[in-house]
């Protein structure tokens, strides 16, 4: 029998997502220190580990710019 917990906020940072950020003046979002390690298999082990069934992802900050936004704009 399956737990059936859902987990409502959950960010992915995929390699390619952080590198672009980085590169674009965003080395330290939201204040951290620097970007966390990410993997999808990390965060699978962490869904089973807790007991996590499905997890609702998105994109960590500071997301994807607006396509209002200048040429410049770092494109992910």
């Amino acid at each position: 029998m399956t737990s059936g917990l859902i987990a409502v906020h959950a960010h992915l940072l995929p390699d390619f997502y952080v590198q672009q950020a980085t590169a674009a003046g965003h080395a330290h979002h939201d204040g951290m220190a620097g970007w966390p390690t990410w993997s999808v298999r990390d965060h699978l082990d962490l869904m089973d580990r807790s007991g996590i069934e499905t997890a609702m992802l998105s994109l960590s900050s500071p997301g994807r710019p607006s396509t209002n936004r200048a040429p410049t704009a770092w494109p992910c």
